[in-house]
């Protein structure tokens, strides 16, 4: 069941303005932010990509079942079956597995707030916008708090949840002789769905255990699974059982942890399954290389939308005729992405030469003889293109 209002508001043309030109200051610190994003990610891409390289180098394959005193502070590389030890417990609900992970997953019906906005121009400057508020009823793992909504009434969601989300996890891996650090344990992934039965029910504790039933995988709290009330919630446990692993760290005694490169990254790497270490590297670097490519994205969008907001008082200005303003603000748009494309360029490539000179200098190289080269050729067709004679009178 939904249900839905509309709100209208106006805007006068010299509340815009006003608000326009506020802006421009968020929008000139978000342009002047793109510059240190970007020199930033160049300099952090080359210092993961060297310490990467360096751990290519450093690194030895060992066998897991046996610990070797020569290969002390040494970084490593071996594959094995990651095994807890002890088990875990969720001691509110009595459910417990011999795992790496447990997790509790728990969503509690709520009323949720939607709203869509349309704005028009109106002659003059001013603007009108109609907010369509419109609510439904879904399951969150969060609180949502209705005291919030633009129309509570009618929408209340329980203070508090009757259950909320939990994570339990080992503090004692081993792969074979070693035992892994947190930061390799929380590194460990997939996860499955804890089976329940009917016993399941018989260690909750509490005021739980009256209200509280199994519900094909999951355990339910309400009266009616196939039509649930507000406040109602479902809980799924799931849990990462132990299996194969691949871990690349450093050995100091028995102990895997994360290995300092003169580079200044520290690697420490674990993936499911068996895998060599140069498939592990691989794919660290393929990582790196996205989260550069992210990062610079991320740089040149903040730069043109930073200078867009700078610009934004000229189009509320041309707003005064509403054609004229959308004109306006096409053309402020590709003047932002045309000045924020060489910039953001540029920045770049000087971050090249602080963090990269040999290659950015070959790189430069290859540009300028390369540019070189289509200046002299189109030069020369021009010398060589045949003359127009002269128009008879």
């Amino acid at each position: 069941m939904s249900d839905q209002f509309q709100v209208v508001s106006s805007k006068g043309w010299f509340a815009r303005i006003g608000e326009s030109i506020k802006g421009i200051l968020f929008g000139g610190l978000m342009f002047l932010g793109a510059f240190p994003l970007l020199w930033w990610n160049e300099g952090r891409a080359v210092q993961t990509y060297k310490s990467l390289q360096e751990g290519r180098g450093a690194v030895v394959s060992v066998a897991a079942d046996q610990v070797d005193p020569a290969n002390e502070t040494r970084l490593v590389h071996l594959s094995g079956a990651a095994v807890p030890q002890g088990t875990l417990s969720d001691p509110e609900f009595g459910i417990a597995a011999p795992a790496i992970r447990l997790t509790r997953e728990a969503k509690t019906y709520q009323w949720v707030e939607h709203s869509k906005s349309e704005t028009r121009k109106k002659i003059g400057g001013g603007e009108e916008t109609v907010t369509t508020y419109s609510y439904s009823k879904d399951w969150r793992e969060n609180r949502v708090d209705s005291s919030r909504f633009k129309q509570p009434a009618g929408h209340e969601n329980p203070g508090s949840l009757v259950v909320e989300s939990a994570s339990f996890q080992a503090s004692d891996v081993r792969v074979g002789g070693f035992q892994l650090s947190d930061g390799l344990i929380g590194g460990i992934r997939g996860a499955v769905d804890v089976p329940l039965t009917q016993d399941t029910i018989k260690g909750i504790s509490g005021s739980l255990k009256g209200r509280t039933r199994v519900h094909g995988n999951e355990l339910y709290i309400g009266r009616d699974p196939a039509s649930p009330a507000v406040g109602d919630a479902r809980i799924l446990f799931r849990q990462v059982p132990q299996g194969d692993v691949s871990v690349i760290a450093r050995q100091t005694g028995s102990r895997l942890g994360p290995y300092q490169t003169v580079a200044g990254d520290e690697l420490e790497m674990i993936r499911a399954g068996i895998a060599p270490a140069t498939a592990m590297f691989e794919s660290a670097e393929r990582a790196n290389t996205v989260m550069t490519w992210v990062a610079r994205l991320v740089g040149f969008l903040a730069m043109a939308f930073g200078l867009l907001m700078v610009l934004r008082p000229i189009r509320v200005l041309a707003d005064v005729v509403p054609i004229l303003g959308t004109v306006v603000g096409m053309g402020l748009g590709l003047v932002a992405f045309a000045v924020a494309a060489p910039l953001t360029l540029v920045t770049i490539a000087l971050a090249w030469v602080a963090h990269r000179p040999a290659l950015a200098i070959t790189l430069f190289l290859i540009a300028g003889v390369g540019l070189g080269m289509l200046a002299a050729k189109m030069i020369a067709r021009r010398r060589t293109a045949p003359a127009l004679s002269p128009r008879s009178s």
